[in-house]
């Protein structure tokens, strides 16, 4: 299957959540991240973190849900910024782990 009917067949699949769910699914990775972190698990996980957050976008495009994409795209930011740059002065590990757990508990 090529990249783009996989993209869409992930798409399919990932919208089958409510976006609860996930959130819930991000925020289990980003745990990940901040616990392996400057491990090959930790990448590995970052890049699957990604992968959600962007089929979370898509998502929430195709429903004209442009507020939550701006969220969204703001929290990929962030997660960026602290895996590539290590930058805690906008956020931290626990701050970023204290809003996605709302999701995964709840």
């Amino acid at each position: 299957m090529d990249k783009i009917n996989r993209n869409f067949a992930d798409l399919e699949k990932w919208d089958e959540f409510s976006l609860s769910q996930q959130m819930g699914n991000i925020g289990a990775e980003v745990s990940r991240v901040i616990r392996f972190k400057n491990t090959p698990r930790a990448k590995s996980s970052f890049d699957k973190a990604l992968e959600l957050i962007d089929l979370t976008v898509q998502s929430l495009v195709v429903k004209k849900r442009f507020p939550a994409v701006s969220e969204m795209l703001a929290h990929r930011e962030l997660l960026c910024n602290y895996f590539y740059k290590d930058d805690t002065s906008v956020t931290t590990p626990d701050r970023l782990e204290k809003y996605y757990i709302s999701f995964y508990t709840g």
